[in-house]
This record gives structure tokens, sequence and C-alpha cells, in this order.
């Protein structure tokens, strides 16, 4: 997170071991499709449109294509991603390649995500940075999407991704819930021990406390919103459905060369 970056999407690690097929579309007959296109920001998640080649700044190569990858969390609403993932597939940049940061719509079917999402539920796994962390029921059981970026070669791009409302600019996730149930209590990244310390690139952006009361009415796919509270606190809600979505991408050499 510039502030949130939420548990979620820590692409390092997650994505080392990828061997799924590729190329699959995210698209079927009856599923619900949501508008969605990749965008390169900059570490205050503003979209960057183009990246000059100044001196003394690094501007990041990126292949072509890229592959967006999708995973999910196993039990947690938050958090490193599962030892496996269920689909990959590429996207093929606007040209020109260098300058360009951002890559044409594509549709998110979530349909497929949800059926994945389903299969990979669980109750709640703890974690040390979890404080008073609890789902109710405790047998309920969630999982939530996770996502990530590769290059040409399957390899994970060094980059920080996740979901954000097209129209607010603001944060989202998609989790999934298998009954009605509330989810309540803190995740912790400011401590040290957390999962996070096994990414020392992530760690001066994943902090943070992220208080969770998230209600959820019924069985399915929920959207959850993100928004600063303070300085290092964050709120967790359910909300609604956004039109749009964008896959937000922050790389390495942007973060470190601004703006």
């Amino acid at each position: 997170m510039r502030h949130l970056l939420w548990p979620a999407m820590l692409v390092m690690g997650f994505l080392a071991g990828c061997a799924a097929p590729g190329g699959a579309p995210l698209q079927a007959s009856g599923d619900a499709l949501l508008a969605t296109q990749l965008q390169f920001v900059n570490p205050r998640l503003d979209p960057i449109t183009a990246v000059p080649a100044l001196p003394g700044r690094p501007v990041p190569k990126l292949p072509d294509p890229v592959w967006l990858v999708l995973g999910h969390t196993d039990g947690r609403p938050a958090g490193p991603a599962a030892a496996d993932h269920f689909l990959r597939f590429p996207l093929h940049r606007e040209t020109p390649a260098l300058e360009r940061r951002s890559m044409g719509r594509f549709d998110l079917n979530l349909g497929f995500v949800g059926r994945s999402l389903a299969r990979s539920a669980q109750p709640l796994q703890p974690r040390p940075e979890d404080q008073a962390l609890a789902v109710q029921p405790a047998d309920a059981r969630i999982s939530r999407l996770l996502l990530g970026v590769l290059d040409s070669l399957q390899y994970p791009l060094a980059a920080v991704t996740g979901l954000r409302d097209a129209a607010s600019g603001e944060e989202v996730v998609l989790l999934h819930a298998d009954r009605p149930c509330r989810i309540v209590g803190n995740i912790d990244l400011s401590r040290t021990g957390t999962f996070v310390d096994a990414h020392a690139s992530t760690r001066g952006r994943f902090t943070g406390v992220f208080e969770h009361d998230v209600t959820i009415p019924h069985a399915g796919l929920h959207w959850l919103r993100v928004r600063p509270l303070a300085p290092g606190r964050f709120q967790v809600t359910r909300t609604e459905a956004p039109a749009q979505v964008s896959v937000f991408v922050l790389l390495s050499a942007v973060a470190a060369a601004g703006p």
C-alpha cells in the first residue's frame, strides 16, 4: 500500500513457481464481465501515462507480453498468496512500448473468479500479525483474490499489484465467503515478525494497522474497500461493486525514482 497494498499483493515469492498453461481468456458465456485496465502507477498510486527517459532516472523496461496472474489466499482476508494459482493470461502493451504505462481494456470474469475462490475458501488462518482478528461464525470459509504480474519468461516483475476503483481511485479487493459472516479485528503490519519481513523490498510499503469491520450478508463474491483513517491506520469495510476497476502496478524502478 502506499497505505494499503494491504497484505495482498506480494508478487515476489507468490509467483516464483508458476507453471500453469497461459493465454486462457477470462471470458465465458453468461458470466459477469467487469471492464478492467492495467495501469502503471507512481508511489502515490497516481496513474503514469508516460515516463520520460531522464538522466539519472531509471525507466522500467516492460516485456511484451506482460502476464497477469490470478491467485488467492486460503482462509484470510489479506496476506500472502497460497502456494498455487489458478490462471495467468497475457496482456499486450500499446505502442510506443517504452514510454506508455497503460494497457488496453480487458474483461475480468467475476463468475470465474467467484468459482475459483469458492474452491479455495477455508476457515480463518491466524498469523502473528493478527490482533483479535476473527470471522464470526468461526467455521465460515473465506478466500481473497490476489493479483500478480509476470514478464514474458514467466518470472515475477519487481512490483506491487492490486485493484482500484476506476471512478474514486480507492483500493478495493475481492473476497469470497461461503455463508453470511462478519470479519472483525486488526492486521498489524507495523510489527516485525510478520510475513512482510520475508520480502525486504516491500517492508517500506506494507506498514500500518488495518482495522476490519466487514459484514458479509450472503454467500458469494464481495467487494471490500480500504480507506485511510489516520497515518498508519486503515479501515476495511464491504462496499458496493465498482462499475470499472484498474489493476495497478507499482514497479520498483518507478518507486525509486518518484515522482
